[in-house]
């Protein structure tokens, strides 16, 4: 067999000219599949539509793939897988699905909720049953609810208008069984005797029920109730309490019970329960046992008040002491002033209570103590006053009614010293007013009056030398003065007869006065005018025409020496007041006829400088200054 050469075997073909373009095509091609499955992996997605037995779900929809939790937005591994979609209360739904690059979508599904049973029992039986929840309302007889979907539900039991409620949950492929003890009871009311009516008050809702006796209530609430029985005439209330799942059976008893009222004193208007009734002794029957209000009235007595508590097996019994109203207020401001310590007050207010209510313990035992105490103190007051006869005669009252009281038997041996000492001291008084008064009198010139108070001096005392001797001053004083008296009623006279001539028909006054001042007293004046004149001039008429200061005496009947046609002057003197002495000058122009030949001298000046002369005399004899 022939060999082929060396070079032949190593013939070029076309696959292997063109090798390395081969495997750079295919290392191209797996790494451009490399990269296309990573970003398209990445996007991979699952989708689904779910409602819950045909509505949106208000549950969360979760899903697994291959037994792990996926979520939708989340990639999804390539390949064969097992998806489950559920939520919770619902039964799943799973399908077997090749997921590729994209979305995957798995269409619509609906999922059914899970459900279970409720067997409710009731006690007792209610009328119906209702189960209430989200998922829906159930009503039936039995209390037997199936295939109602998973959750919590309110089971209520209604027994006409009352309903029985309790909480229940249905869970997953199971009958949940639930009992209940109805809060409900049942009443059977009766009376005796059979007649009546009521009104049944539930305490809880104040709910009413109006009814007759005998009745029954198959279901009412448990709790308190009040039960208001009446009949003509006759009402009273109850209560009573319903129990659970029991016939409550009441007895109502119409009973009545009485009163027998009395007062001291008897007669009075009994008013019951604000009704007037009659007067006491006072016996009230067929009374419905309670509490009531009485009230007792009698004229002048204080009106009592009482509760009174009416039983059905005895009778009230009521006995009230009326207080006389007189009394009463006596004897409170009898207290009052006792504790003010008036006790003469307190002692007419003891004696008024006793006027009202004689016989009185209280106010006779208090009466005599506060009467004496009274007496003690006016006793005091009359002692203060200094009359001690008035005192002595309450100290003895006090006595009376307090015999041998220390406090009252000194205050008695006190006021009779100071009587002997009052009373002497009274006489010295009297007697001394009596010799005031009676040099009082005599400085009045009243000398008859003065000695007559000497005369009742000397009765009090008739030892005393000085009422003689002022007797003696005083007579003697009265001598000289009747004697200026005669002479003063001859100046009078003479002053009458002067002022007389002065006014004549045919004087004038031709020059008017001046009035000067000076503190010297009248005496010092009259006496100073003396001085300048003569001695016992009484008035004064000086002859100032010729510039003569001759001072004329008038005497009674006419002036002497004779008045001619001339100027004159009078001077009279008063005190004005204390350290003041007023003096009046007056001029007069005297003349006999108004066409006679002899004129006054009517020059004025003249005048005024003797009038000056005369002011300047008097300055000199007083010794003092006359403005």
């Amino acid at each position: 067999m022939a060999t082929q050469p060396l070079l032949a075997a190593r013939k070029p073909s076309f696959w292997r000219a063109f090798l390395p373009f081969w495997i750079t095509l295919l290392w191209g091609s797996m790494l451009l599949s490399r990269d296309y499955h990573i970003r398209h992996a990445a996007l991979t997605r699952l989708a689904v539509q779910v409602t819950v037995e045909g509505k949106q779900p208000e549950e969360e929809i979760s899903v697994e793939v291959n037994g792990k939790r996926q979520d939708l937005y989340l990639p999804v591994p390539i390949g064969f897988a097992k998806i489950r979609v559920y939520a919770q209360d619902c039964e799943s739904e799973v399908r077997d699905r090749f997921v590729w690059y994209g979305v995957t979508d798995l269409g619509s599904m609906d999922l059914a909720r899970s459900r279970g049973s409720i067997a409710a029992s009731v006690v007792p039986s209610p009328d119906s049953y209702e189960l209430k929840g989200k998922r829906g309302n159930w009503t039936n007889a039995t209390g037997f609810f199936a295939e109602v979907p998973v959750g919590r539900y309110e089971l209520v039991g209604r027994f006409g208008s009352l309903i029985e409620q309790a909480k229940v949950e249905v869970t997953r492929n199971q009958t949940n069984r639930v009992e209940v003890a109805a809060k409900i009871g049942s009443l059977e009311l009766s009376a005796g005797p059979v007649e009546g009516e009521f009104d049944l008050v539930f305490n809880e809702s104040n709910e009413h029920r109006v009814g007759k006796f005998p009745s029954k209530y198959a279901r009412l609430p448990v709790g308190g109730y009040r039960l208001i029985a009446k009949r003509p005439g006759y009402e009273r209330e109850l209560k009573l309490d319903v129990r659970r799942n029991e016939t409550n059976r009441f007895l109502v008893k119409f009973v009545f019970g009485s009163a027998e009222i009395t007062t001291t004193p008897a007669g009075a208007t009994i008013l019951w329960a604000q009704t007037e009734k009659g007067t006491t002794p006072l016996t009230l029957t067929n009374l419905v046992p309670g509490t009531y209000r009485m009230e007792a009235r009698l004229e002048g007595y204080d009106s009592r008040n009482r509760l009174v508590t009416v039983e059905e097996d005895a009778p009230a019994k009521v006995a009230l002491a009326l207080v006389n109203t007189r009394y009463r207020e006596a004897m409170e401001s009898a207290h009052q002033s006792l504790d003010r310590n008036q006790n003469g007050r307190a002692a007419k207010y003891l004696e008024a209570a006793l006027v009202a209510q004689p016989g009185d313990a209280e106010a006779t035992k208090l009466l005599p103590r506060a009467r004496a105490r009274g007496s003690q103190e006016l006793a005091e007051l009359y002692a203060q006053r200094g009359n001690f006869d008035a005192a002595l005669t309450e100290l003895s009252a006090a006595l009376i009614d307090l015999p041998n009281d220390a406090a009252i038997t000194a205050l008695q041996e006190k006021y009779r010293a100071a009587r002997v000492e009052t009373d002497q001291k009274s006489l010295e008084a009297r007697y001394g007013a009596l010799m005031a008064k009676a040099k009082f009198e005599a400085g009045r010139q009243y000398f008859d009056t003065a000695l007559a108070l000497l005369g009742d001096a000397k009765k009090i005392a008739p030892d005393k030398a000085e009422i003689a001797e002022w007797e003696s001053a005083f007579r003697k004083d009265q001598v000289k003065w009747k004697a200026e008296m005669a002479e003063k009623e001859r100046q009078d006279q003479f002053t009458a007869a002067w002022e007389e001539a002065l006014n004549g028909e045919n004087d004038r006054v031709t020059f008017g006065q001046q009035n000067w001042k000076t503190s010297k007293s009248v005496a010092e004046v009259k006496a100073a005018l003396e001085r300048i004149g003569s001695a016992d001039a009484a008035s004064r008429v000086s002859e100032f025409t010729s510039g003569s200061e001759d001072v004329f005496t008038a005497k009674l009947g006419k002036l002497v020496p004779f008045v001619g046609i001339g100027n004159y002057v009078r001077i009279g003197v008063m005190k004005y007041e204390e350290g003041n002495t007023q003096i009046v000058l007056k001029v007069f122009g005297y003349v006999f006829g108004k066409e006679s030949a002899t004129s006054p001298d009517h020059n004025v000046e003249r005048l005024n400088k003797r009038a000056e002369k005369l002011r300047a005399d008097l300055i000199k004899q007083l010794g003092t200054d006359v403005k």
